[in-house]
């Protein structure tokens, strides 16, 4: 007679793990941010550095809009600068 968990599931075949190298049933597994499947030990959280950014939307844009032309001051031209 076998021993309880130690026998065979259907459905759910053993798998080893690609970090620690143990054997581990495919139900015990979790799916990395990096694609790797790894037992619950050996999984990593994704580094908060490599999220996106979260922006706020802008909104749709004026219909009217016109590009701001910067304001040059030029001296008055004289007799003497022709």
């Amino acid at each position: 007679m076998q021993g309880e968990g130690s026998g065979y599931v259907a459905g759910d075949p053993y798998g080893q793990c690609v970090r620690c190298a143990l054997v581990y049933r495919l139900s015990d597994f979790r799916k990395e941010w990096t694609g790797s499947r790894v037992c619950k030990d050996c999984c990593d959280p994704r580094p908060a550095d490599l999220s996106p950014p979260h922006v706020e939307p802008e909104g749709l844009p004026r219909k009217d809009a016109q590009p701001r032309m910067p304001v040059v001051e030029q001296e008055p031209i004289t007799g003497e600068d022709l």
